[in-house]
């Protein structure tokens, strides 16, 4: 089962909505009856999938984070120029141009034809469902904390990510009680 994170996939973000993804994760997962589950998240769904195995870690079986984001290590300036360069293009309507920006940050440099095409095709769609939506609406998150995670955890980090998520990386794999650290040689974000 897929969670679609609204204005990360196909659904758009509700105007003046004022939610929590990880919250919406539980919901979905009571509404269908799921007690015990294994979770996979990916970069900002890797956060997400942090905040609900902290929330109910009597209910993940297992984790997965691949490129997760977490507020453990401060970004770096790497990072930080990312996101003015993002935010410029997309201030001034540049869409195409934030897209492209994200496909060459995100992938690693042996990624084919076919890979950067799902990722722009992604990428766009993504920033056209957040930029209808405007500043409306705030994102909450719930609080964090590996010592309450209980689970395997399987941390994946791509080689040629950018330093913030491989240092975010090595602390997940050094904070949870029972983490695994995988680098894949050959990956971007």
């Amino acid at each position: 089962m897929r969670c679609d994170l609204p204005g990360d996939g196909g659904t758009p973000v509700e105007p003046g909505a004022d939610g929590c993804d990880a919250e919406d994760v539980l919901a979905l997962l009571d509404e269908l009856g799921v007690e015990g589950f294994a979770l996979v998240g990916a970069s900002y769904g890797g956060y997400v999938a942090l905040q609900v195995a902290s929330a109910v870690p009597d209910r993940v079986e297992r984790l997965v984070l691949l490129d997760a984001a977490a507020d453990l290590v401060e970004p770096d300036e790497s990072l930080r120029e990312v996101w003015r360069q993002e935010q410029s293009l997309v201030e001034i309507g540049d869409l195409a141009g934030a897209t492209a920006l994200m496909v060459d940050t995100s992938l690693g440099p042996d990624a084919d034809d076919d890979h950067r095409a799902l990722l722009r095709d992604m990428q766009r769609r993504a920033f056209d469902l957040q930029v209808a939506a405007g500043d409306e609406g705030a994102n909450r998150d719930l609080p964090v904390d590996l010592a309450r995670i209980t689970a395997s955890v399987t941390v994946v980090v791509g080689h040629h990510d950018l330093s913030f998520f491989r240092a975010t990386a090595r602390v997940l794999a050094d904070g949870l009680p029972h983490a695994d650290l995988v680098e894949l040689a050959w990956a971007g974000h």
